[in-house]
């Protein structure tokens, strides 16, 4: 029986470690907002005798969120995505049957994406949360409308730049034998691609998207066109692969 698009994003629902997801989506959102309101609380007075302003600390924050935090929270949630397939060892079980290999994989990014969406979206209350605490301790002219505009378009747009993060990823994932291999793989891109992306101008790396999108603008021409043919290459260079049974990796 062919299964439906819909068919595809249920299917990987029901696979999900769930309560465990949103704890990972949490604790990520979280940290930079705990840290930035222990920062402000402890240091309260120096800000004030510094004359330091609420866009610079959110700035900081945004910079380690941007580089490090959120490229690792999507790696993590695209290695829980894949996870199913090597704790059960389904794919070899899915080449017997009547699968559609594009669909099966373009429904595992949506799914990891519906997380980072969730991400960026307590960020953006998070961040509120932490200009409301600045301006209550510190000072300064309260401007939340705008300021929400703002994050909504930051975080709106990192979120986005995900995308290619989390297609890259997977593909990772799922062509390993063992999940700590891939996960290794991309940790040492994003460690060793954070000083080339920040001082030349490489912007290529699918880990660091998102800081590459603050250099040379969010919406860079060529930074969208790589962005979506990235997306587009693994996802029919997985389904090829598939579909010739060039891949082999499951034991």
């Amino acid at each position: 029986m062919n299964m439906r698009a819909i068919d595809y994003l249920q299917a990987e629902y029901y696979k999900l470690h769930l309560r465990g997801l949103l704890l990972v989506v949490l604790i990520f959102s979280i940290l930079p907002f705990a840290i930035t309101q222990l920062f402000i609380l402890y240091k309260s007075e120096a800000l004030i005798s510094a004359r330091i302003s609420a866009d610079l600390i959110r700035e900081n924050a945004l910079g380690a969120w941007t580089t490090f935090l959120f490229p690792l929270l999507c790696m993590l949630i695209t290695q829980a995505i894949a996870g199913y397939e090597h704790e059960t060892n389904s794919l070899n079980y899915y080449k017997s049957s009547a699968i559609n290999w594009a669909l099966f994989f373009t429904a595992k990014v949506i799914v990891a994406y519906a997380f980072v969406f969730l991400a960026g979206g307590l960020t953006i209350v998070f961040e509120l949360l932490n200009n409301a605490t600045f301006r209550l301790i510190i000072g300064g002219p309260a401007d939340s409308l705008s300021l929400t505009i703002r994050l909504l378009q930051i975080y709106g747009s990192a979120t986005l730049y995900c995308l290619p993060l989390i297609a890259f990823h997977l593909f990772l994932s799922l062509t390993t034998t063992k999940a700590y291999i891939s996960f290794a793989i991309g940790l040492v891109i994003l460690i060793v691609g954070i000083p080339i992306v920040n001082l030349t101008n490489f912007t290529y790396n699918p880990y660091l998207l998102l800081v590459a999108s603050r250099k040379i603008g969010i919406l860079n021409t060529e930074l969208i066109t790589y962005s979506g043919s990235l997306i587009l290459v693994v996802i029919l260079a997985f389904w090829w692969l598939q579909k010739r049974s060039i891949l082999h990796f499951y034991n």
